[in-house]
């Protein structure tokens, strides 16, 4: 399992697939292939220069991440926050079209501040993921 911390694109580069060339890049890593690795996780969230924003603002561009993701073939999990690319391209997963995956989870605002500010300090700490 692998977990993609951030992807960012420049404001003035998305749309131009560079987001989607990236995450090619990265599937593409032999250290993927040698890992053994059968799911891509991510956390489709807003870039933390970005949580200054107001709530409305938030969730828009939240909610174009998740469309980024989902065009990827990223679905979600279960009804959490994450969502996963099964590299197994016969995975029952990929058989979902993206106007059928589950429907978006919204944490209240005050609790996703708590959950991001949580989940930075495990990943500051090296814990969580690489």
């Amino acid at each position: 399992m692998v977990f993609l911390e951030t992807l960012v694109i420049d404001k003035a580069w998305r749309g131009r697939g560079v987001g989607t060339w990236a995450l090619a890049q990265l599937l593409a890593l032999n250290e993927l292939r040698e890992a053994k690795a059968r799911y891509l996780w991510v956390w489709p969230t807003v870039y933390q220069p970005a949580w200054g924003m107001s709530e409305e603002e938030f969730e828009r561009e939240k909610n174009r991440v998740i469309r980024f993701y989902r065009k990827e073939g990223f679905r979600r999990v279960g009804t959490s926050i994450f969502f996963c690319l099964a590299f197994d391209t016969q995975h029952v997963s990929r058989a979902i079209p993206m106007d059928e995956d589950a429907p978006s989870v919204s944490l209240p605002y005050r609790e996703r501040k708590e959950l991001e500010k949580a989940l930075q300090a495990e990943i500051t700490k090296g814990i969580v993921w690489m």
